[in-house]
């Protein structure tokens, strides 16, 4: 049986099982401090803040970045579009921001001024360990 090794698997025969050093998956320090800002962003939801005179309220933490979306609680209704683009109903507006500010060089000031002290700051320190922040 001829056996050798190729992006972290054994391949023998036609069959690819998983190579680990120890011979068990590793967990990745990365992923677990994704989970973690996860986890704290996700406290966020619920919380409500006046940020530039619009009441708002977080309502969703997206993976994806990750992302966290505020909901205007107050003001005039704007049309909300189905999956196809046509106009569907009238809701408050959402507005979708990125944990970073736009220099990436700390947290959002919406998203800091709706987390306080100090879950900003330990949001900040999860960023940290991710090597998203200088």
């Amino acid at each position: 049986m001829i056996t050798y090794e190729r992006q972290g698997y054994r391949h023998a025969h036609h069959t690819m099982t998983p190579c680990y050093p120890s011979g068990k998956p590793q967990t990745s320090s990365i992923l677990r401090a994704m989970k973690d800002l996860l986890k704290l962003l996700e406290s966020l939801i619920g919380r409500e803040a006046t940020v530039d005179g619009i009441h708002c309220e977080v309502i969703e933490i997206l993976e994806a970045g990750p992302r966290v979306v505020v909901g205007q609680m107050d003001g005039e209704h704007v049309i909300q579009p189905d999956q196809h683009g046509e106009p569907h109903r009238r809701v408050l507006q959402t507005f979708t921001l990125p944990v970073l500010n736009d220099e990436a060089t700390d947290i959002h000031p919406v998203i800091m001024t709706m987390a306080g002290e100090p879950l900003s700051s330990r949001i900040r320190e999860a960023l940290l360990e991710q090597h998203r922040l200088p």
